[in-house]
């Protein structure tokens, strides 16, 4: 997590980042001398994380997950400088590897049954009863969002690159337009499959090659997309859905 001092990059704006649009910008701030339960942690009770995080300060302090569930004493590292990665990863990020501290502690304190989690990211609509917020699970997963036979699949160190191991192959990605047509981003070259790496805590939904893939999106819907997202979705592509756009 970042502190009151959240190291941002003012490169990134040709204006001074002022102190509230940095505190927003990291999804918030800790600040360790205005509490009252800040500590200091034991020797090794945290992991050290095989991510690029930056150096950080490690202290505990009380963790609360829900109205009913508060973890105290909880170790917490402090980042110490900027993460870089362009910005891809402005925010502070929740722990969930192999040797999660989180899950450790819950599964032991029986809290959960299982060292597993799962993430539902959410529905955006024209209408109100179209929408749905996105939601997060500790333990397993909420079986409402899902439909399907189960599919699983053991953790993958095949791309040195993937930091989270969890590495699938994408065969093709169809574009389902409202008039009922639909068209592949493949063009229907099943050779073409591609090698992707899920990670959770990227504020984007996905980012894919530009060619071909990104220019028949483009091509596809009759877009042009040169503009970025300078807010949550940090760098993200933003997408004009005026009749311009329209397929």
């Amino acid at each position: 997590m970042y502190g009151s001092n959240g190291f941002c990059d003012t490169s990134m704006s040709a204006a001074t980042v002022s102190t509230a649009a940095c505190t927003t910008f990291r999804g918030g701030q800790y600040n360790q001398l205005a509490s009252k339960s800040c500590g200091v942690p034991a020797a090794n009770s945290y992991p050290i994380d095989a991510s690029p995080y930056p150096q950080c300060d490690y202290i505990t302090d009380n963790f609360t997950l829900s109205s009913n569930l508060t973890i105290g004493s909880f170790p917490l590292g402090i980042a110490q400088a900027d993460w870089g990665e362009q910005g891809y990863h402005p925010q502070m990020a929740l722990g969930l590897g192999s040797n999660s501290t989180i899950l450790n502690v819950l599964k032991t304190s029986g809290q959960i049954a299982s060292r597993s989690w799962s993430m539902f990211w959410g529905r955006t609509g024209a209408t109100a009863n179209t929408q749905l917020d996105g939601s997060f699970v500790f333990g397993g997963y909420d079986r409402a969002k899902v439909s399907g036979a189960n599919y699983t699949q053991r953790l993958s160190s095949s791309e040195p690159n993937c930091g989270t191991s969890m590495v699938v192959t994408i065969t093709n990605i169809v574009l389902n337009f409202p008039n009922g047509t639909d068209a592949s981003l493949f063009d229907g070259i099943q050779s073409s499959a591609i090698a992707a790496c899920i990670v959770p805590d990227y504020p984007v939904l996905m980012t894919m090659p530009l060619d071909p893939y990104f220019s028949s999106f483009q091509t596809l819907t009759n877009a042009s997309i040169t503009d970025r997202s300078s807010g949550v979705y940090f760098y993200g592509m933003i997408y004009n859905t005026g009749p311009e756009s329209a397929p």
